[in-house]
């Protein structure tokens, strides 16, 4: 399946360092379709800091989908306990619908497997339908409170102290295969 009925498909790799100050904008351009559903604040929001994505770049923590050269898409994953945990995923726009997220997904849950951890974790919106819905899709499950690890409540405090509705928000996981689960 072509991810672009009229153009080359992506190419997924480790982001490169000139690449990592594009992506706040490429971020920024993704966050506009909050505003379809009255997210705007979520729209808002700043992206990821360069300083971020710096650090998670130094653990080739950011996976980028490029054409001809260029990003179109990126992840950015954070090892926790138990999990591969993805801190963001983002589309162009110009690209939305045409599976960039989808490959970078599997990309994700493909770089879990090879560093040994059992699952793939995040923390998503559950009423916004490029997000939990999306994630089921993907073989992605509710990961209920009591489940959870200390890493991933404290994750889910960090979206609340970023001022998104706990109540809104949900955590996932995806198992990988291996010993272990997602709740660490």
């Amino acid at each position: 399946m072509s991810a672009r009925a009229d153009g080359p498909e992506p190419i997924i790799g480790v982001a490169r360092a000139d690449e990592l100050p594009l992506l706040p904008a490429l971020e920024m351009r993704a966050g506009e379709r909050f505003r379809q559903i009255g997210r705007d604040a979520v729209a808002d929001g700043p992206p990821l800091s360069l300083a971020t994505l710096q650090a998670a770049a130094a653990h080739q923590g950011v996976i980028v989908a490029r054409v001809d050269g260029a990003p179109v898409g990126f992840a950015v994953v954070e090892p926790l306990k138990g999990s591969l945990h993805l801190e963001e995923i983002s589309v162009d726009p110009a690209w939305g619908g045409r599976g960039v997220g989808a490959r970078l997904l599997e990309h994700v849950v493909a770089l879990a497997r090879r560093r040994g951890l059992p699952a793939v974790t995040l923390c998503t919106f559950v009423d916004v339908p490029w997000n939990a819905p999306w994630y089921r899709r993907h073989g992605f499950e509710v990961i209920p409170p009591a489940a959870q690890s200390v890493e991933l409540t404290a994750r889910a405090g960090d979206d609340a102290a970023r001022g998104l509705d706990a109540r809104s928000r949900v955590v996932m996981g995806r198992s990988v295969g291996g010993a272990g689960g997602a709740s660490g």
